[in-house]
C-alpha cells in the first residue's frame, strides 16, 4: 500500500506513528483527503474531514505578540540598568574589565583556567561508543 503513495508522502507514515495530530495542507486536488485517509487507516486513527477557512483566532496572535513585547521591554530595562551602572559605578567597570578583558591591578597576576570538560553521557544502549 505504501508503494501507492508518491515519494514526497512516504515519510509521513513514520511522522504520524505517535499520538500527535497531523494537519495536511495543500491546494485543491493535491490529494489531501486521499493521503489523510491512508495515513489514518495505517494507524487505526480517526480522521476529521476538510475544514474550510480555518485560521488562528486573532486574539491568540495578539496575545503572543503582547507577551513578546513585554519580554523585550524587560530586556531593555535590564540592559538600561547595566549601561547606567557601567557609566557611573567604578566597581561595575572594574568587574567588567577583569572578567572580559582579563585586566589586573599593578602587582596582580591573572590566572585563567580552562573550562571544565563535561563528561560524555552514556549511550542509551549501554555501549561505550556514541
Amino acid at each position: 500500500m505504501i508503494s501507492d503513495i508518491p515519494i514526497k508522502f512516504k515519510d509521513a507514515q513514520d511522522a504520524i506513528s505517535g499520538v500527535s495530530p497531523i494537519v495536511i495542507l495543500g491546494p485543491n486536488g493535491s490529494g489531501k483527503t486521499r493521503h489523510g485517509s491512508a495515513m489514518a487507516e495505517w494507524n487505526q486513527a480517526d480522521m476529521i474531514g476538510a475544514m474550510r477557512d480555518f485560521a488562528m483566532p486573532v486574539n491568540l496572535q495578539m496575545q503572543a505578540l503582547d507577551e513578546e513585547v513585554e519580554r523585550l521591554k524587560e530586556d531593555n530595562r535590564r540592559l538600561a540598568q547595566k549601561i547606567q551602572g557601567l557609566r557611573s559605578d567604578p566597581q561595575a567597570i572594574e568587574e567588567l574589565a577583569r572578567k572580559q578583558l582579563r585586566m589586573a591591578r599593578p602587582g596582580e597576576v591573572v590566572v585563567t583556567l580552562p573550562p571544565e570538560e563535561q563528561p560524555e553521557a552514556p549511550s542509551l544502549d549501554g555501549s561505550p561508543f556514541p
